[in-house]
């Protein structure tokens, strides 16, 4: 979607969608914290919640950037990084979390951007990327990632 600057309609369009994708991931999360069954299953559900969630975050950053004078969009943004950021969280206290999740975890407990956990692992920037983004990295890569969410969880 192409948004033109100051076009309302498509922004309000991106906003109405964003909104509904957000309110049906929340509903799954009030669900995952009081029955059992869906707790368990967590890795299987969550994985493609947050694939989607980082799809919507493109669409609404793409949006942001382009809709200028529509904080709507900008509200929508902020709700869908809300929505992830906790479901990351939640996803990586997890037994079953991958390992993106638990280092997003690790990294945001520690208060690190993306850049500092790389450098911190040894790391390039996009091997962190890929390994929270749930796409493959090298195995050395996978290892020093290992090593670095050990030595956050013991700080």
């Amino acid at each position: 979607m192409s948004l033109v600057p100051g076009d309302p309609t498509e922004a309000t369009a991106v906003v109405a969608s964003v909104e509904a994708d957000v309110d049906d991931d929340e509903k799954w999360e009030e669900l995952a914290e009081t029955d059992p069954d869906v707790a368990r299953a967590g890795r299987a559900v969550a994985s493609p919640i947050l694939a989607d969630l980082r799809k919507l975050e493109a669409v609404a950053s793409n949006a942001a950037r382009n809709a200028r004078g529509a904080p709507s969009v900008v509200l929508a943004l902020s709700s869908v990084r809300r929505a992830y950021n906790d479901l990351m969280l939640r996803a990586a206290r997890s037994p079953s979390a991958t390992l993106g999740q638990r280092l997003y975890g690790a990294r945001h407990r520690a208060e690190l951007s993306i850049d500092e956990a790389a450098n911190a692992a040894g790391v390039p920037t996009a091997v962190v990327q890929d390994a929270e983004s749930e796409r493959p990295v090298p195995p050395g890569a996978a290892a020093a990632i290992e090593t670095l969410i050990a030595q956050l969880a013991m700080s």
